[in-house]
């Protein structure tokens, strides 16, 4: 499958800000390959970089397989990862005509938004990253999918899905506890995914509901604020909603960029600069603090 994306992409930078909000998958030579799970069978995926900088566009194929794999629910997914409706155009030229973000974003321009396939597997992950350090966070997210997902091995990689639903909702606290997460969070992750089971809330169905529909039910979920509802759906649905206040690396990102500062900014303030930027504050808030990530990263 050939999947046409929106000028500007830079599949490098793409693949590589991949690691700052999942550990699905493995990055090397430029070809990012992740596994997924399709009916019965386990397909991976290897994404690799086509066409030309004016029409940029990444081929998907299947590298491995293993037992019987439905491919209309295999490309839809990849599809829907791939995320080609989203345009960031004309983000970048507001962003142009306001200097001070446009120097904030530039080393991100050709940054795209893959997805997770799943709500549900977006909002663990959301719900673990809760107050605590992302690395901590990856380390607990690798352990569950080690523990609960399913798995295949090629080229010296083991690639693993993340748990389905029922897994988790079948869990205990002592099957958890390996995440080292507290177990006010663990107890939170298993009755969201009860609730799911059970025929509470269809959490798949909210994935492509308006965001009207979808953050409502999402913050009505025991343990899910505002920060929560909207990286979740940052990640599964591909829509930019406003981090907020509660992100306090977004205010140390704002801080080093806009100000040249250290320290956390008033979250006052930030909030009064993303919100001059109207309807762009929110990918403005998401391009700073991807940023910040990818700059730690490298340090």
């Amino acid at each position: 499958m050939i999947v046409r994306l929106y000028p500007p992409y830079a599949h490098l930078l793409n693949i590589r800000s991949l690691s700052a909000y999942s550990v699905l998958g493995h990055v090397e030579d430029g070809v990012y390959r992740r596994l997924f799970k399709a009916g019965a069978g386990l397909a991976l995926v290897a994404f690799h970089e086509v066409g030309t900088p004016d029409d940029p566009a990444v081929r998907a194929e299947v590298v491995a397989h293993e037992g019987h794999v439905d491919d209309s629910i295999l490309w839809s997914d990849v599809l829907h990862v791939l995320n080609p409706a989203r345009d960031h155009r004309p983000f970048l030229a507001y962003a142009a005509q306001n200097p001070p973000l446009d120097q904030v974003i530039e080393p991100l321009v050709g940054l795209h938004s893959f997805r997770f396939e799943r709500l549900f597997d977006a909002l663990m992950v959301t719900m673990i990253e809760q107050q605590i350090s992302l690395r901590a966070a990856q380390l607990a997210e690798r352990f569950l999918c080690q523990w609960g997902g399913a798995s295949l091995e090629h080229g010296g990689h083991t690639f693993y899905t993340f748990p389905p639903v029922e897994r988790i909702a079948a869990a205990t606290v002592e099957d958890l506890t390996p995440t080292k997460i507290t177990f006010i969070r663990m107890r939170r992750l298993i009755d969201a995914a009860r609730r799911v089971v059970e025929g509470e809330i269809d959490l798949e169905a909210l994935r492509d509901a308006p965001n009207a529909v979808r953050y409502p039910q999402l913050i009505a979920l025991h343990g899910v604020g505002h920060w929560t509802a909207a990286w979740t759906t940052i990640r599964a649905a591909g829509e930019y909603l406003y981090i907020g206040r509660a992100d306090v690396a977004l205010r140390s990102a704002v801080n080093r960029y806009f100000y040249g500062v250290k320290g956390r900014l008033d979250p006052d303030e930030m909030d009064r600069l993303f919100a001059s930027y109207a309807e762009y504050g929110a990918i403005a808030a998401y391009y700073t603090i991807m940023r910040y990530a990818l700059d730690l990263e490298t340090v």
